[in-house]
């Protein structure tokens, strides 16, 4: 299973468990998928899940969080190459005489 049909999994089972969520509808956009999924885990009530529920939502949190390291540590390096190249010029201190 993809990262993403992971995520459309997790979101469908959830959707499944409550008759209140079956006009919910999965949005197309991953950034979308990602804020329904952080929802549902949010409001769902403490309640026993299947191994297979748990094992692809590990594998799927395992992922996100390898995912956002990665953008983090690019974004490091961005930020020192940004700031190496806008650090300021030393000039010198020594002024020529006026004689």
């Amino acid at each position: 299973m993809t990262h993403e049909q992971q995520r459309i999994w997790l979101i469908e089972h959830l959707l499944d468990e409550d008759n209140e969520y079956r006009n919910i509808r999965i949005p197309s956009d991953a950034q979308k998928q990602k804020d329904l999924l952080r929802a549902l885990m949010n409001v769902r009530p403490p309640a026993p899940l299947s191994p297979s529920f748990l094992e692809v939502q590990d594998n799927y949190l395992r992922e996100e969080n390898m995912r956002l390291r990665a953008e983090l540590d690019l974004i490091k390096k961005v930020n020192a190459l940004v700031a190496e190249r806008c650090k300021p010029t030393r000039r010198s201190a020594w002024k020529p005489s006026k004689d």
